[in-house]
């Protein structure tokens, strides 16, 4: 048995097709990076501009530029202080433009048919407010799940370890094991709000109670491909992620040329994120699409009772057959 569905990852790789959704996903993700560090401007401009700690910060000088980040950190310290706040609401309205944004991709990636930009945009604003329900439920369950886990295991530790020293193999172990499990229970409850949101796909009024129960009865049997999914996706986008912030951090720039190619490479570092979640989602709905209907279909084709008229128990009856509620005139 396979624990990943070839099927879907292969709709995963597929999806980065939709490079305007990629595009459009780096986009809000730059805006809200500008105006979180807008408070650093004044402080930037003061301390880089045309000074030799900017000039080391732009060509990227290997033992200077280091140097001057962290004095520029310190020095600036209020400024910094305040893009922080910044950041904190850019975060903010970055997941809700994420929950919105998740409902047009539902209505039309992985479909046969090429999606138009304005199915994109009606699919978001009806299902905004859906997925803003399935996310409180996933918040709240999800919260409650892992505070309970890392607060019974942070009890049962400090019993077993109590005389132990530290960095001992058995505390090690324990600590280990206790990750390991909030990971995987932080990616059951991904998987389900994934299906709760995705099932808008099938069924376009249900509400979030019942699409996460719905989701449930979707995922039976297939825990174990989803989980799989989501951690192969995961692995790639932190190692896309890891292998271009290398390129950008030890890149040297002495020319123009070499500038405009670092500078490229942290807009493309922007990009990873985005194109990884969209990689994801069309891997997501592939494994949705493939499921059963937690609800079968009535069958139309059943054979009325025995015991039942015919008319009562609903059958249909061939044209051509004779009523055997109507007497034959001869």
């Amino acid at each position: 048995m396979t624990v990943a569905s070839p099927g879907a990852l292969r709709a995963g790789f597929a999806a980065l097709s939709r490079w305007r959704l990629v595009l459009l996903l780096t986009a809000s993700a730059a805006v809200l990076g500008f105006l979180a560090a807008s408070p650093l401007a004044s402080a930037l401009d003061a301390s880089l501009n045309e000074t030799l700690a900017g000039d080391h910060l732009l060509r990227n000088h290997p033992e200077f530029a280091p140097t001057d980040t962290f004095d520029f950190l310190r020095e600036k310290a209020p400024a910094l202080s305040g893009a922080l706040r910044g950041t904190v609401r850019a975060g903010l309205l970055g997941l809700l433009l994420q929950i919105f944004f998740a409902g047009g991709i539902v209505e039309t990636l992985g479909r046969t048919s090429a999606a138009r930009p304005h199915e994109f945009w009606t699919g978001a604003r009806r299902n905004f407010a859906h997925n803003l329900k399935c996310f409180a439920l996933f918040a709240l369950l999800a919260g409650v799940t892992l505070a309970a886990w890392i607060g019974l295991t942070a009890a049962v530790g400090g019993k077993l370890f109590e005389k132990a020293p530290p960095n001992t193999p058995g505390r090690f172990a324990w600590t280990a094991a206790v990750v390991v499990v909030s990971f995987l229970l932080f990616g059951l409850w991904t998987l389900l709000y994934d299906f709760a949101r995705a099932a808008r796909r099938s069924m376009p009024g249900i509400g979030a109670f019942a699409a996460f129960a719905g989701a449930r009865r979707r995922l039976r049997g297939r825990w174990l491909r989803g989980l799989a999914l989501l951690l192969f996706w995961t692995a790639v986008g932190s190692g896309a992620f890891a292998a271009v912030f290398a390129l950008a951090w030890g890149g040297r720039t002495p020319s123009g040329a070499a500038v405009v190619l670092n500078l490229f490479l942290l807009g493309l570092l922007l990009a990873v994120r985005p194109a990884v979640r969209v990689a994801a989602w069309g891997s997501i709905l592939a494994l949705f699409d493939g499921s059963p209907s937690p609800e079968p279909a009535p069958d139309r084709e059943r054979l009325p009772a025995p015991d039942l008229p015919l008319a009562e128990a609903g059958a249909t009856r061939d044209p051509g057959d004779p009523d055997p509620f109507v007497p034959e005139i001869p």
